[in-house]
């Protein structure tokens, strides 16, 4: 059984447009990340928080609502750290990625490669994070044992504490869309860009 925790509770202040429905290719950005989650997740757990109820309503029609569920969480406000804790106080399995809602061009591939990757080390870490260009990016494979270390910190926390008190690889896995999240206009725009190449 695995996971996939979702945050989708931001406001995209930098952004100034809500960017989970940015379109992409006809399709929101949040959709994007929800099929390829699917393809390798058993069970996706999305965090509303801003706008929560339009977010809710889109996902009741979404092609993976049999894997769905969403959770709101009444802190979202706190930072992005408190929707990570949300969602991991209703997951149990032992292994689960944490996935960026606004990350739409990672695939299915990535998920994979880091679930091989944890499967084939012989003594696997706790976590295991992509990175390019020695940045660090998503999903974030995670062993079960890391809930109780999200969950003992304060919703006002992030995840480098986590990473400190966890055993931690940090995989360069050469995929430059693991960073390419549509937190700007200009961000957005170099995914749109990357996206009609690709297609």
């Amino acid at each position: 059984m695995i996971d996939c925790i979702i945050p989708a509770a931001g406001t995209s202040s930098r952004m100034n447009s809500w960017k989970l429905f940015l379109p992409l290719g006809g399709t929101p950005v949040i959709d994007h990340v929800l099929e390829s989650a699917a393809l390798v997740a058993d069970h996706l757990i999305v965090v509303s928080g801003y706008r929560s109820q339009a977010l809710e309503e889109h996902l009741r029609s979404s092609p993976q609502k049999q894997k769905l569920s969403v959770w709101e969480n009444p802190i979202y406000h706190e930072g992005m750290f408190s929707s990570i804790q949300e969602g991991i106080s209703h997951s149990s399995a032992p292994l689960l990625f944490i996935m960026l809602a606004d990350l739409p061009l990672v695939t299915a591939q990535t998920y994979t490669m880091l679930l091989d990757r944890f499967l084939s080390t012989e003594n696997p870490p706790e976590i295991i994070q992509p990175s390019f260009g020695g940045v660090p990016g998503h999903p974030v494979l995670l062993q079960g044992s890391v809930r109780e270390v999200i969950l003992s910190l304060p919703p006002t926390a992030s995840m480098r504490e986590v990473f400190a008190a966890c055993s931690v690889d940090h995989f360069p896995c050469g995929l430059e869309e693991i960073i390419m999240d549509a937190d700007t206009p200009e961000a957005y725009e170099a995914i749109l860009s990357r996206y009609l190449i690709g297609s």
